[in-house]
């Protein structure tokens, strides 16, 4: 059969049975597999199982054969000033489809609405990282993240490369993709794009302004690029995208 990894929030030793969750079995279904037959599953934090589908008791259960550990892959996350909730979440969606290692939110001084996600959405928005990571077949689950503005989302993330894209000015992105190592954080700003305080607090902390060669794109639209551009564009940054 086709390779194919289900993402099981749970710990993956040899040997042990476990009781699959409701969304496996209903893809299982879908699949038409039966007892015996081969399935994978990874845990979201690199390490990933080959299992045969056993019943018992009547309720699928995967029955562990050996478990592989996959090294981190380089790091690379987007930071986006929050926008309305319809585009965090096709942002969040897209970013953790194509690899991205962190997907973090700030209130920005151009967010369209001045309060941070409740506690309702940021439910949401996880239940949206986890189904884009099993979609995806994921063996890592992206960092979901929230912060009250950049300096504490700068402060957090700690010490790494920070790149905020913006459409009309900065230097030119590739050749700086090019010539840099991981950790890497591309900032984006929310619908009206960073405001200037919030550029000159990146370049404050020794990050870069640059600019692509494309159309102004939408948050989710962004999102989905910078998340995957880093990766495609440099040898240091390469590496498996389900990663």
């Amino acid at each position: 059969m086709t390779e194919r990894c289900f993402l099981i929030k749970a710990p993956l030793h040899s040997g042990k049975h476990l009781p699959l969750p409701q969304p496996i079995i209903n893809h299982l279904r879908v699949l038409r597999l039966k007892e015996g037959d081969t399935i994978f599953l990874c845990d979201g934090d690199g390490k990933k199982a080959r299992a045969q589908l056993r019943w018992i008791a009547g309720v699928p259960h995967a029955e562990i054969e050996e478990v592989i550990i996959h090294p981190p892959q380089p790091e690379v996350g987007v930071l986006i000033g929050w926008p309305k909730m319809p585009a965090a979440e096709a942002a969040a969606r897209a970013a953790t489809e194509v690899g991205a290692s962190w997907i973090a939110f700030f209130q920005s001084k151009r967010s369209p609405i001045q309060a941070g996600p409740s506690p309702t959405k940021i439910r949401r928005l996880e239940r949206i990282v986890e189904d884009a990571t099993r979609q995806s077949e994921r063996l890592w689950l992206p960092r979901l993240l929230f912060f009250t503005d950049l300096k504490a989302a700068i402060t957090h993330l700690g010490h790494q490369h920070l790149i905020a894209l913006d459409a009309r000015c900065g230097e030119d992105l590739l050749p700086i993709l090019q010539n840099i190592s991981p950790p890497l954080t591309m900032v984006i700003g929310a619908e009206g794009g960073l405001a200037p305080e919030e550029l000159s607090v990146i370049a404050q902390k020794g990050g870069k302004v640059a600019r692509a060669s494309l159309p102004v794109l939408r948050v989710e639209t962004a999102a989905a690029v910078f998340s995957a551009l880093p990766r495609l564009a440099s040898p240091r940054l390469s590496g498996i995208v389900l990663g």
